[in-house]
């Protein structure tokens, strides 16, 4: 690399990684929140936590990389501009071809953490990442019910405990369940106590009632001396046979599809394949659209916010014509070639207009009347 393109890549680099880290944050900290409740009704450690959700960082580092490779690149050369070292460059003899090799270096780096992201990094993250929270949904250690707090441990399944007994068992406790699927019943007992199962936790109980509403409106109570509560009753009994397409490889994407029961099936892990393999053409095509718009437009002076903002609306034009080709393709499968066709379309015309020597040229100033 010559000593030119390695000073304009860092140039680039230092606002890139600044946009990763604020984007991906904040994706990250939208989608934690969801998990809150983890903490709070399951007593999941904070470190445990961090971990869970740090599970999901590939996949939201995948969706972030071309926006941050195209603020990068914008704000680099946008600066590189103001401060006048573009012109400096341009009196040298150096073309925007050459002053846009820091974008192209920029641009294909990430392609490639791109590719390595969709095709391995997430898969397996997102796959360990459910693999934990199933085996969490049915760890006695992870279920924590806090006394006079209603706590859901399940989908559909509220416990209500008064007090812990010096014997350390449950006392007071109400079950609310509507898993079942003639109707919701309400179970009240004395005492009871959290048993690890075969499949999961379980919850005991002893010397209570089992109350059930009919459709009738009546209601009918039955005493018991003992019964138990599956805690994990209506989750997900087939969890290793049925991965989800997002934790699938490309192998097994494109061996799915060969053996798919229906063509929704067969159309959707084929759609997946093949924007995993086109997605990364998009961290391409932002920072050398960035580049070639910046250094494209020679005669506007100011340098200012028309520059940028024709590039932000260039590159929000290529990723929504992807993400509706994307979603288009699931219907149609004629239109997977569309998928890598908008980001090299986008690519080929960066260079094209980098080649040429800019969008808009300087109008030459009128020599003064002698």
């Amino acid at each position: 690399m010559k000593l030119l393109t390695r000073y304009l890549f860092r140039q680039l680099l230092a606002p890139t990684l600044l946009a990763l880290v604020a984007f991906a944050g904040a994706v990250w900290v939208s989608q934690a929140l969801r998990f809150v409740d983890l903490i709070v009704n399951q007593g999941l450690s904070v470190l445990a936590f961090l971990y869970l959700t740090g599970l999901l960082v590939p996949s939201l580092v995948l969706v972030v990389l071309p926006f941050a490779a195209f603020i990068g690149a914008l704000a680099g050369y946008q600066k590189l501009r103001a401060e006048s070292e573009l012109s400096v460059c341009r009196a040298a003899g150096l073309s925007d071809w050459q002053l846009a090799k820091g974008a192209m270096v920029l641009g294909s780096l990430f392609m490639v953490v791109s590719l390595v992201v969709s095709l391995y990094v997430m898969p397996s993250a997102y796959r360990h990442f459910r693999t934990l929270q199933h085996d969490l949904s049915r760890d006695v250690s992870a279920v924590a019910i806090q006394t006079g707090v209603f706590t859901s441990l399940t989908s559909g399944l509220t416990v209500h405990v008064s007090e812990r007994l010096p014997s350390g068992e449950l006392g007071g406790i109400l079950v609310h369940d509507t898993r079942r699927p003639h109707g919701a019943v309400t179970l009240l007992a004395d005492r009871g106590d959290l048993v690890r199962g075969a499949t999961g936790p379980l919850l005991v109980l002893r010397e209570g009632s089992y109350q059930e509403r009919a459709r009738d409106g009546s209601l009918s109570v039955v005493y018991f001396d003992d019964t138990t509560v599956d805690l994990t009753a209506g989750l997900e009994d087939d969890f290793d046979r049925a991965l989800k397409t997002r934790e699938m490889f490309l192998g097994e994407l494109f061996a799915t599809a060969a053996v798919a029961e229906n063509q929704r099936q067969r159309r959707l892990m084929l759609v997946e394949a093949h924007e995993r393999l086109s997605w990364p053409l998009v961290s391409l095509a932002l920072p050398l659209l960035a580049a070639a718009t910046v250094l494209g437009n020679r005669a506007v002076r100011d340098g200012g916010w028309r520059v940028s903002l024709l590039a932000t609306a260039m590159a929000i034009g290529v990723v929504a014509l992807t993400l509706t080709t994307n979603n288009v393709a699931k219907n149609d499968l004629a239109l997977l070639p569309a998928l890598y066709a908008v980001p090299l379309v986008a690519i080929a015309l960066a260079v094209f207009t980098l080649l040429r020597g800019g969008l808009v040229q300087p109008v030459p100033r009128p020599r003064a009347a002698a």
